[in-house]
């Protein structure tokens, strides 16, 4: 939590980061692809222990060696970066303000004062902030308990706004 910068004395009323259920698809295409590199390496096998000739047998140590690699690779980029990347998305809100970290080995810090926070509204599980001074707003897609998110992002940002002599129309 170093990383995301949090103040010492700040409260955190929501810390939310991408669920496990995200990653049914890349674990269902791991589970294929581990299956039929199995079946792969089984028929290589099965030709070299039978004593049949030809390539499978002539180059069946190194087709075994090239499909685990190919393999291996595959999980790496289509489960294990993925998981790592998404699982290090987080969305965070305090007291004083609203810590958004974007999906990515690399993902950048966004950090918003929830007195500049207009409003929130939620379609979805996609929520959109207005933010005082932007043109646009701060789009947060795909978010995890989306609604309840949006209700305490709105909660906290009403009251922060109350606090500001500018924002709270006295």
């Amino acid at each position: 939590m170093a990383a995301l910068g949090l103040i010492p004395g700040e409260l955190v009323y929501a810390d939310l980061t991408t669920p496990l259920s995200r990653l049914a698809f890349p674990l269902t295409q791991a589970m294929l692809a581990t299956g039929i590199t199995g079946i792969a390496i089984g028929f290589i096998d099965a030709q070299w222990l039978n004593g049949n000739t030809g390539l499978l047998v002539d180059y069946g140590p190194l087709l075994r060696t090239t499909l685990l690699v190919i393999w291996a690779l595959f999980i790496l980029i289509k489960l294990i970066l993925p998981a790592i990347g998404s699982r290090r998305r987080r969305i965070i809100v305090t007291d004083q303000r609203l810590i958004l970290r974007a999906p990515g080995l690399r993902g950048s810090v966004t950090s918003v004062e929830l007195e500049q926070i207009l409003g929130a509204q939620r379609q979805g599980s996609t929520i959109s902030i207005r933010i005082l001074g932007a043109r646009r707003p701060l789009i947060i897609d795909k978010a995890p308990k989306a609604k309840k998110l949006t209700h305490t992002i709105n909660e906290l940002a009403a009251y922060n706004r109350a606090t500001v002599p500018y924002l709270s129309g006295r």
